[in-house]
């Protein structure tokens, strides 16, 4: 949601494609019986989890960050503004580039984005470990199965962010008003510091 918000829609598509290469990597781990290996083993399992926290709480905290440099850089463009008199005619201008949306991610930073969120998603690993597994015939994995396990997979969860970012780029016109921007930057961010914190504190059962 975010990457759509102040990316546009190529830096979304990106970090899609970054999250449906994740799901295919642990389609790949669970024929080669490496995720069930890292289910069944409290350490892994651990070293995963606490990836994972990280990611969201380095991530949130970069958002929260941007939020705070958008709302010093408008409160600048302000200033600059009602100093400008009468030769401030290009000082809407100004302000609306000072005052913008934060700088959206490069497109490499955008995909490996998606990558690690999926690879360091413990839910991820007990999904593909323990429930793709179920459905191949004798338990044995082939070739075939696992392609299409893993396009499957990565299809279904592209569709969904695909038709999320649709309806978001619909609604563009609400989120380009700094002020709009600024409040979703500061809610996102502190979102992915909630969910790294809650990962975090979550103990195995």
């Amino acid at each position: 949601m975010r990457q759509t918000l102040y990316g546009g829609r190529r830096i979304a598509v990106l970090s899609i494609l970054g999250i449906a290469s994740g799901l295919i990597a642990w389609v790949v781990s669970a024929a080669l019986g490496l995720t069930a290996v890292i289910a069944s083993s409290e350490a892994s399992h651990q070293v995963i989890r606490v990836l994972g926290a990280a990611v969201l709480v380095i991530l949130g905290a970069r958002t929260l960050l941007a939020a705070r440099r958008a709302r010093q850089a408008e409160e600048r463009a302000e200033g600059t503004e009602s100093t400008a008199g009468a030769e401030g005619a290009q000082g809407p201008d100004g302000a609306d580039g000072a005052a913008g949306a934060p700088r959206p991610a490069a497109p490499k930073a955008a995909y490996q984005a998606g990558l690690l969120t999926c690879l360091t998603n413990p839910k991820v690993v007990i999904f593909a470990a323990a429930l793709l597994p179920q459905f191949v015939s004798a338990g044995k994995w082939s070739g075939w199965v696992g392609v299409v396990y893993a396009l499957v997979w990565a299809a279904t969860s592209s569709v969904w962010y695909v038709f999320l970012m649709a309806v978001l780029r619909r609604m563009r016109w609400i989120y380009e008003r700094p002020a709009v921007r600024r409040r979703l930057e500061q809610f996102s961010g502190l979102v992915l510091l909630g969910f790294g914190l809650r990962l975090a504190m979550t103990t195995s059962s």
